[in-house]
């Protein structure tokens, strides 16, 4: 009788346990219909340039899947790129693998073989870039971490000119 009641006492303590941890999941932001749905990052190394400003929205979601949408871009004399990426998510917003593909343009000015009053030519290239990584997004702070694989194919002077350089980019910003 005795073992009996420290076992109804320990069932009892479990589920009023259980009640408790499923109302703060219910509450954390778990789900990506329950996170936030806006990100502003940057991006070191990810993209052809050395950094890229990035705005990323969930477009729409179910538990464990989001679709995204994704805007770049950088700057540094010399180079201009913007970057549209379309994807998903597959996890929860604290732990997640994204995947996403992308077209960009990248704009690099040259100095002119004339070396006429330091003119300068404008050489546009666009390019093609898969990306496949880590993401992780605290719900209470709004942190946002991302590692990702980004190949880039770039499409010179039409399709006659194809060449493909490999990426790794890191990003942190913020989930609002």
């Amino acid at each position: 009788m005795k073992s009996i009641l420290i076992l109804l006492s320990l069932f009892g303590w479990a589920a009023s346990t259980n009640a408790q941890a499923v109302r703060l999941v219910q509450y954390s932001g778990t789900t990506w219909k329950e996170s936030k749905q806006n990100a502003v990052y940057l991006e070191l190394a990810g993209g052809p340039s050395l950094y890229s400003l990035n705005y990323q929205r969930i477009a729409t979601s179910n538990a464990r899947l989001a679709f995204t949408y994704r805007l770049g871009s950088s700057y540094i004399p010399r180079f201009t790129t913007a970057t549209f990426y379309l994807g998903g998510v597959l996890g929860s917003p604290r732990r997640s693998v994204e995947f996403l593909a992308g077209v960009g343009y990248l704009g690099v000015k040259y100095p002119s073989p004339e070396r006429v009053n330091f003119a300068q030519e404008q050489h546009d290239n666009l390019y093609l870039t898969p990306q496949i990584g880590y993401r992780s997004q605290n719900p209470r702070n709004g942190f946002l971490l991302r590692a990702t694989l980004t190949p880039h194919l770039f499409f010179g002077e039409g399709l006659k000119k194809l060449r493909h350089t490999p990426g790794f980019g890191v990003s942190v910003g913020k989930v609002f």
